[in-house]
C-alpha cells in the first residue's frame, strides 16, 4: 500500500515513514502541501495521512480536492487542535479517520489496517463482477473454427508455454488471452494486458521494465514495470510486431533468463510471468523483411493460435447478435431482415464493429424491434479506374448512378452506400438531372 504524509513538521514525517516502512508500506512524505496536486497527479497513493492546520494548503482544502479528483485515495487527517466540530466535518467531506496529536502509532497502524481490509474487499468485489463479465463475455460461436480454437486454449492454458495469437483486428485477441489465463493454475494471479501501439517508444521501455528514482528527469520515485506486477501471473503483450529493434533484444534476454533489470539500476529482478504474445502482422513476413528478430519470433511462436475474422464464421452471427444484445440491454430482439443484412456483410472491423454496428442500431430502434433501416453498414468502395481527363463533377455523377444502381433505386440505401445524408443526395440528383 502507498502512502503519502503531507505535515510542515519533518520530525513528524520522518517518525510516520519510519515506522510504517518498517511494516511493509511504501511511505513518501512532503512539508509542502501545494505540491500534493502534482504529486498525485504523478503517483497513486492508496492513503494520504495529512495535517489539518498548514500553509499555503490547510488540510480540509486538501481533503475536499483529494476526494473530489482522486475519490478513491483515503484520507487521513491529523491535528494538535481537535475538537468535535473538526472531526465531523472531517468525516462529513469524507476523511477516513481523524487522530487527534499526539496519538499513538498503534492507533494510526490500527486505522491503515481497516483500509487495508476495504482496498482488499473493493478488490474482491471487483474481481467477482469483471469474472461475471468475462463468462458472460466468454467466446460465442459453435462454428467449425471457433470450436477448434476452445480445444486449442483448453490444452495450453495448463502449460507456461509462451502463445503467439494472430488475427485481424477485432477479431478477439485480448479475450482469447485471458481465456488462457482463467483456465490456467496462474488465474489467481494478476493478468496484465499492454498494448504496444499505444505508447512511443520512450514510454515503452519504462513501462515494461519499470525504473528507478533518478533514472531519467521527472523519476522522483522508483516505479516497477509490467514485468514485475504481472509476476506469478500473465503478461499479455499486444501488437507485438510494433515493438523496436532494441526493446525485442530486451524482451528476448527476458524471454531466455526469465529476469528484468529496470532502466537506472543494475539489480537483476527474477521474475515468474507465463508472456502471451498477439498480432495483427504477419510476422514471417516481418522476419523475412529483417523487421522482426527471427530469434525473438521463435521464442514467441512456440503455441500460435490464429483467430479467424468474422467474415469466415458468418454462421456464428446470430448467436453473437442474441449475446451483444443482450449484454447491451435490448430485449426486443431483431427482424430477420435486419440479421440477414448483418450476414452478408464483410466486417473488416471483426467483431467489434458489430458490437458498433448493433448498439448504434439499438439507438435508432428507439428500443423497439431492430428493422433493416436500423442497421448502418459501411460499404467497401471498390477499386475505381478513373478515366484521363474525366472531371470531379463527372466521377460525382458516376458514383451517385452506380450507388441507385446496386440499391435498385432505392435513394436511402444509395445515401448509405456514398455516406451521405439523403438531403445531400437529393441535391446533387438535381444538380445533375438524375431525378
Amino acid at each position: 500500500m502507498r502512502i503519502l504524509i503531507v505535515d510542515d513538521e519533518e520530525k513528524i514525517c520522518l517518525l510516520l515513514r519510519e515506522f510504517l516502512s518498517q511494516r511493509g508500506y511504501e511511505v513518501h512524505y512532503t512539508l509542502d502541501s501545494g505540491r500534493v496536486g502534482r504529486m498525485l497527479e504523478r503517483n497513486n497513493f492508496d492513503v494520504v495521512i495529512t495535517d489539518l492546520k498548514m500553509q499555503p494548503v490547510d488540510g480540509m482544502e486538501l481533503l475536499k480536492f483529494i476526494k473530489k479528483k482522486y475519490p478513491e485515495t483515503y484520507v487521513i487527517i491529523m491535528t494538535a487542535f481537535g475538537t468535535v466540530k473538526n472531526a465531523v466535518q472531517a468525516m462529513k467531506e469524507g476523511a477516513f479517520d481523524y487522530l487527534v496529536k499526539p496519538f499513538s502509532l498503534d492507533e494510526l497502524e490500527i486505522s491503515l489496517k481497516k483500509i487495508e481490509d476495504k482496498i482488499k474487499l473493493e478488490w474482491e468485489n471487483k474481481n467477482l463482477r469483471e469474472g461475471i463479465a468475462r463468462k458472460y463475455g466468454e467466446m460465442i460461436g459453435k462454428s467449425e473454427k471457433i470450436n477448434e480454437i476452445k480445444e486449442l486454449i483448453i490444452k495450453v492454458a495448463p502449460m507456461d508455454t509462451t502463445v503467439l495469437i494472430t488475427g485481424e483486428t477485432g477479431t478477439g485477441k485480448e479475450l482469447v488471452a485471458r481465456k488462457i489465463h482463467e483456465m490456467s493454475p496462474r488465474s489467481p494471479k494478476p493478468f496484465v494486458a499492454v498494448n504496444i501501439s499505444a505508447f512511443p517508444d520512450t514510454l515503452i521501455e519504462s513501462e515494461l521494465f519499470g525504473y528507478e528514482k533518478g533514472a531519467f528527469t521527472g523519476a522522483s520515485s522508483p516505479k516497477p514495470g509490467l514485468f514485475e506486477i504481472a509476476d506469478g501471473g500473465t503478461l499479455f503483450i499486444d501488437e507485438i510486431g510494433e515493438l523496436s529493434k532494441p526493446l525485442q533484444a530486451k524482451l528476448l534476454r527476458v524471454l531466455q533468463d526469465r529476469k528484468i533489470t529496470r532502466l537506472g539500476s543494475t539489480r537483476e529482478i527474477e521474475l515468474d510471468v507465463r508472456i502471451i504474445c498477439a498480432t495483427n502482422r504477419n510476422l514471417e513476413k516481418e522476419v523475412a523483411a529483417g523487421n522482426f528478430r527471427e530469434d525473438l519470433y521463435y521464442r514467441i511462436a512456440v503455441f500460435p493460435i490464429h483467430l479467424p475474422p468474422l467474415r469466415e464464421r458468418i454462421e456464428d452471427i446470430p448467436l453473437l447478435v442474441e449475446h451483444i444484445l443482450r449484454r447491451l440491454g435490448h430485449k426486443r430482439g431483431i427482424e430477420d431482415d435486419a440479421l440477414s443484412k448483418l450476414m452478408s456483410y464483410d466486417w473488416p472491423g471483426n467483431v467489434r464493429e458489430l458490437e458498433n454496428v448493433l448498439e448504434r442500431a439499438m439507438i435508432l430502434s428507439g428500443g423497439e424491434i431492430i428493422k433493416e433501416e436500423h442497421v448502418l453498414l459501411k460499404q467497401v468502395k471498390e477499386d475505381i479506374n478513373i478515366p484521363k481527363n474525366m472531371s470531379l463533377e463527372e466521377l460525382e455523377k458516376n458514383l451517385i448512378i452506380k450507388a441507385l444502381q446496386e440499391s435498385g433505386g432505392n435513394r436511402k440505401k444509395a445515401a448509405e452506400l456514398l455516406g451521405i445524408s439523403r438531403k445531400m443526395l437529393y441535391t446533387r440528383l438535381k444538380k445533375y438531372n438524375l431525378e
